[in-house]
């Protein structure tokens, strides 16, 4: 009597597929081979060799070196270039320039003034580009460390006055020490005449001026606006 027909067990393969056992895991799935092939790895450069580049992903551009000096993205450029004039301002060496000038030509205007008296008249004879000089002299210093300060050219301007002033003062010192000297043997400095008796020169100076001695006067801050301009004119 023929068998009926009985189908084979079933133990959780597919077809095709041997048999697994009770209780085990069917193996993981191998991964599909890259179609771009697998990644090397860097080489290692030898010694004095500059470093590798990083490799890009595919899909991207390579990234272009930044030039040298430029900003990095999101970041702010950095300071420009001082101008022309930056370098030539220098406040603070302007104004002892200006003090320096003042006492050099205080001196030499006195000097001069000094020489300029004759003991006959008793007169002294005026030389009007002589407080030209003095303003020369004071505005040297704004007019090269100090460009297109004009306060610091107006005070060049007052100080010029005040130096021509000063040194009209010591001429007259002089003349005074001069005198007494010779009339009465008294051995004084000018220095000791001005720093002893600073009214009484004063009283002295201002009685022998005239009308044109003030006009003279203005030449020195005229001198100092005057050198201060030149210069600006020729080295913008």
């Amino acid at each position: 009597m023929s068998q009926p027909w009985q189908p084979p067990p079933d133990n959780g393969g597919g077809f095709g597929q041997p048999p697994q056992p009770y209780g085990q895991q069917p193996p993981p799935p191998q991964p599909a081979p890259s179609p771009y092939g697998q990644p090397q790895p860097p080489q290692q450069q030898g010694y004095g060799y500059p470093p590798p580049q990083p490799q890009q992903g595919y899909g991207y551009p390579p990234q272009q070196p930044q030039p040298f000096g430029a900003p990095a993205p999101g970041g702010y450029p950095g300071p420009g270039a001082p101008g022309p004039g930056a370098a030539n301002n220098n406040v603070a060496l302007a104004v002892a320039g200006m003090v320096v000038g003042v006492i050099v030509a205080a001196l030499l205007y006195g000097l001069l003034y000094r020489a300029m008296y004759d003991d006959d008249s008793g007169e002294v004879t005026q030389i009007s580009y002589a407080s030209l000089a003095v303003g020369l002299l004071v505005g040297l210093a704004p007019a090269f460390f100090a460009r297109k300060n004009w306060p610091l050219y107006i005070t060049a301007a007052v100080l010029a006055l005040l130096a021509a002033i000063l040194g009209e003062l010591f001429g007259t010192a002089l003349i005074v020490s001069h005198q007494a000297e010779q009339y009465m043997g008294a051995d004084k400095s000018g220095f000791w005449v001005l720093f002893n008796y600073p009214q009484d020169t004063w009283d002295l100076w201002s009685d022998g001026n005239e009308f044109i001695n003030y006009v003279f006067l203005c030449f020195a801050p005229a001198g100092a606006i005057g050198i201060c301009q030149a210069i600006l004119r020729r080295r913008p």
